[in-house]
């Protein structure tokens, strides 16, 4: 996992791919490939942003997204699911 000023370059391109999540179809995959390549073991902090983002815009999940999503189910905020799940 990068550290330290290795890992700034990624996570400003992680925050403009979130920021991008509602409009660019593949904007989630990529941030997804980005987490897993740079970020091999990311921080369950990392994880749980990525997966509020993602959950917030259900008709922009792909199949890697979910996966991933039930790969760390145990880090999604029920709050924000519920939430998700009546819109």
């Amino acid at each position: 996992m990068a550290g330290g000023r290795e890992a700034f370059v990624p996570l400003c391109r992680l925050y403009q791919l979130i920021s991008q999540f509602g409009n660019r179809d593949d904007s989630i995959d990529e941030a997804l490939a980005l987490v897993t390549d740079a970020f091999e073991h990311a921080a369950n902090s990392l994880k749980a942003t990525i997966i509020s983002a993602i959950t917030s815009r259900p008709m922009m999940m792909s199949e890697r997204a979910v996966t991933f999503i039930v790969d760390n189910v145990e880090l999604l905020d029920p709050k924000i699911f519920k939430k998700t799940l009546q819109v």
